[in-house]
């Protein structure tokens, strides 16, 4: 699993980060991340001045140790553990503890957030265009009666590889007189097989014959 979450500094106030525990090793860290400085500044300790970097923390061993209910000497051998693993590095005086998390860009850093909306937005984009590629493939299947499609016999057989050619004509022509005296948009592949079926389950009209058995103006009786 890759990627990384935003975790406000807000936690801390809620009730399941302040109930009264002592921290397991990964809450301490997480603590240690959420504590440290997002933001250069400068903090007056006891009459000594210390400038805290982005990523840094001066609060005590005891500070530690009360927020986290560790004793002070767990707090320290903890810090030498992650110092030991590159995870921070720390210094103390007779004042204050001064830790800086490594690599704290890797945690908190803006340009994660950037790349992160990034992908979001190119990821949003590509779906979108692939959803109005795929109306406009859908919408040029229809072709509908006004198109100039519907007057070329060799794209209307196209579409009807399985009918006679008797059968194709008849409703090819039957199409193009309805189309012309309703002016109506309409999908004409569709409409022709409704009307096929229509017949055919009705037997009004069959295609073993030259000549159908019912007159185009009855066929259009039987579109509603």
């Amino acid at each position: 699993m890759s990627g990384w979450i935003k975790l406000h500094r807000s936690i801390q106030n809620n009730w399941l980060f302040t109930e009264k525990r002592k921290f397991s090793k990964l809450e301490a860290w997480i603590d240690i991340i959420l504590t440290c400085n997002h933001s250069d500044n400068k903090v007056m300790i006891k009459g000594k001045l210390y400038d805290v970097k982005r990523g840094q923390s001066i609060l005590s061993l005891d500070s530690w140790s009360k927020r986290w209910d560790w004793d002070k000497s767990s707090v320290r051998r903890y810090f030498g553990t992650l110092q030991k693993e590159a995870m921070i590095v720390y210094t103390s005086d007779n004042i204050t503890t001064h830790l800086t998390v490594c690599k704290y860009e890797d945690y908190q850093g803006t340009c994660n957030t950037d790349e992160t909306q990034t992908k979001h937005k190119r990821t949003s984009n590509d779906t979108n265009l692939r959803m109005k590629e795929g109306k406009e493939e859908e919408k040029s299947k229809k072709i509908f009666f006004k198109d100039s499609s519907i007057f070329d016999i060799v794209k209307f057989k196209e579409e009807f590889k399985d009918w006679s050619n008797e059968k194709v004509n008849y409703y090819h022509n039957a199409l193009n007189t309805w189309s012309n005296e309703n002016n109506k948009k309409i999908d004409w592949v569709a409409t022709a097989r409704t009307w096929a079926r229509k017949d055919e389950q009705e037997g009004k009209i069959k295609f073993d014959v030259k000549k159908p058995t019912i007159t185009i103006n009855n066929q259009f009786a039987l579109m509603r």
